[in-house]
């Protein structure tokens, strides 16, 4: 059997609006440990615990990985799983709808620690 292949990549961490940068050693493309990236201008290396978590966050069994859409009523708790595709259209269906109904003023914009990127946490 081969040695496994062990790499390290430079990226940003995700968990919440700072974006530390990070280091992730990857074996064989999976990541198995995250670091904070000493050479990144704003964190100098460091990184909370939730960052350097990712790799549980990523691997839980109970991350969801698809959207769901709600099938029974509200509090029932019952969901089935949808395409992203068909989430983003129903997303955007929305938006349009309360848009027309009671004007551009009645959407806004909100985020928290989610996974994903915000030009606002973007320095400079």
């Amino acid at each position: 059997m081969g040695m496994a292949s062990l790499t390290t990549v430079r990226s940003n961490c995700c968990q919440c609006t700072t974006r530390c940068g990070v280091q992730v050693e990857l074996r064989n493309g999976q990541p198995v440990r995250i670091m904070g990236d000493p050479n990144h201008p704003l964190t100098r290396g460091f990184l909370c615990p939730r960052g350097r978590s990712g790799i549980e966050y990523r691997n839980h069994p109970d991350r969801l990985t698809t959207p769901l859409r709600r099938v029974g009523a509200r509090g029932e708790g019952k969901w089935a799983p949808i395409t992203w595709d068909e989430a983003l259209d129903e997303i955007a269906e929305e938006i349009v709808r309360v848009r027309d109904r009671d004007g551009p003023e009645a959407i806004s914009y909100l985020f928290g620690t989610f996974h994903g990127t915000d030009q606002a946490s973007v320095p400079g």
